[in-house]
């Protein structure tokens, strides 16, 4: 009866086989020998640390290249978009407060309590409508004073020639729509009296015949 050999006996006769064959093999007699496997090169100046990328036993189970090292094939993201978009939240998070400015006398009446700038157009308008040809938005932080507020083109109210004349003087041709007793006004008034009893069948108040009547005794004073 044959005689059986135990089983590490068998084990460590395998390994032995396996590093016979790789110390022969050109490509492990040439590691085992290269001075690199006992004194690792130095890596160049401002590199990092070299990696072992193939080589035995790794080759026996593939290229030896672990996921980290692999290139990645997902595009570098874009570092300078969160910054936009943080610039562009901090611009809509920014508040300010609107003025119409006359411009003849300085004098202002607010127009937005809190608005954002892509609402300017809107309130200059309203200024515009507000007191016709004679008039300016001017803006500034709610947190800041009014008396630095600033027009649409970073023009200072402080710099306007008549920058808080209100404040010291009356002066008495400033208005956005003229007094009542005016040519303007009165051939105004006479408009939309027009407009009021135009298309009607009845003839027009007495009240408002009288009231268009006073003034224009009161223009003739």
């Amino acid at each position: 009866m044959p005689k059986r050999f135990p089983l590490f006996i068998t084990i460590a006769v395998l390994l032995s086989t396996l590093l016979s064959l790789f110390l022969v093999s050109p490509g492990g007699a040439q590691l085992a020998m290269s001075p690199s496997v006992v004194n690792p090169p130095t890596p160049p100046e401002g590199k990092g640390p070299l990696r072992r990328t193939q080589g035995w036993p790794w080759d026996l189970f593939g290229s030896g290249r672990s996921e980290r090292d692999r290139p990645s094939s997902e595009p570098p993201r874009d570092v300078e978009r969160p910054s936009r978009i943080e610039k562009h939240r901090a611009q809509r998070s920014t508040t300010y407060r609107t003025w119409c400015v006359r411009l003849c006398d300085g004098y202002y009446w607010p127009v937005s309590y809190s608005t954002t700038r892509d609402r300017f157009s809107r309130d200059a308008h309203k200024c515009e409508l507000g007191c016709p040809r004679k008039s300016r938005l001017f803006v500034h932080r709610t947190s800041d004073d009014v008396d630095d507020m600033t027009d649409l083109k970073g023009d200072a109210y402080r710099d306007l020639k008549n920058a808080f004349r209100h404040r010291k003087e009356y002066v008495a041709d400033c208005t956005c729509r003229g007094h009542p007793w005016d040519a303007e006004a009165i051939a105004r008034y006479r408009a939309y009296y027009a407009e009021a009893v135009k298309g009607s069948k009845d003839k027009a108040p007495a009240k408002a015949e009288s009231a268009v009547a006073n003034v224009e005794e009161g223009a003739a004073r």
